[in-house]
């Protein structure tokens, strides 16, 4: 961090951004690829251990963010044009994300030996998950219906 702040610092925020961008798409591009075997493996298996769900979760969100990358990079670097800002790409990585939430979630405590703490635990935090999913859609359908 110390090392951002002072490229950032030196060269700015727009030598750092693609710096930083670069180096996220390569790593992610790693992750992905080193990931790919174990992640096929998982769905030929049907994701149904606990270990597939989390090989899931790191696969899918590491190949979620090569796609964020890509259409952060392309983007800056056509200006931002309408036809890809207002393309599904954003969506995909979205989706993408949402489904390695969902692995995430599930996995903890869908295990064969886990304690029934952790149960709970996974229970409360899908609870309080879909309180702030309900909260912010409600808020953001009560803003649309009265035209804010």
């Amino acid at each position: 961090m110390i090392l951002f702040y002072a490229v950032y610092i030196g060269m700015g925020q727009e030598f750092t951004k693609q710096t930083v961008n670069v180096l996220l798409l390569g790593t992610a591009v790693t992750i992905s690829v080193s990931w790919f075997w174990p992640a096929m493996r998982a769905f030929r298996r049907g994701a149904s251990d606990d270990v597939s769900k989390i090989v899931l979760t790191i696969w899918l969100s590491w190949t979620a963010l090569i796609v964020q990358r890509v259409y952060t990079i392309v983007s800056d670097a056509l200006g931002r044009p309408d036809w890809l800002i207002q393309s599904p790409a954003a969506l995909v990585v979205a989706v993408l994300i949402l489904i390695a939430g969902g692995y995430a979630v599930v996995a903890p405590a869908s295990g064969e030996d886990v304690p029934k703490r952790e149960k709970v635990w996974s229970i409360f935090a899908t609870t309080v998950g879909g309180i702030v999913m309900g909260a912010v859609g409600m808020a953001i359908f009560y803003k649309n219906l009265i035209g804010l």
